[in-house]
């Protein structure tokens, strides 16, 4: 394993941390925590090119369980933060695999069209 794709997946799980973390605290952050945490899936597929780091998404299912319901005391009913973190990890999962397999692409086009000229 590569020093970049380290790198790639250490910001690939802080943002999967804040974002849970963020949901448990109900705050008006947690929906750029989302976007940051989708992002980094992104970028870690496109970087990585392993379509198989997808299943790291749903790690962030065990992380959110010992929060149970979210922080809100506001007194409406609150989300789950488990059910949170299994739909943001299925459309991570997803950002990533198909990221992997867009890289993977990019680069087999762009060896076959240099190897042409």
């Amino acid at each position: 394993m590569t020093i970049e794709r380290i790198a790639l997946l250490l910001i690939y799980m802080a943002a999967t941390v804040a974002a849970v973390v963020l949901a448990n605290a109900n705050t008006e952050n947690s929906g750029v925590a989302i976007a940051i945490w989708w992002v980094a899936s992104v970028v870690l597929g496109w970087g990585s090119r392993a379509p198989a780091l997808a299943l790291l998404a749903f790690l962030a299912i065990p992380m959110a369980i010992p929060f149970g319901y979210v922080n809100n005391y506001l007194g409406s009913d609150a989300p789950w933060v488990p059910l949170f973190a299994a739909a943001g990890g299925a459309v991570s999962a997803l950002l990533i695999a198909l990221s992997a397999f867009g890289a993977r692409i990019y680069v087999r086009r762009h060896q076959s069209s240099s190897q042409v000229l």
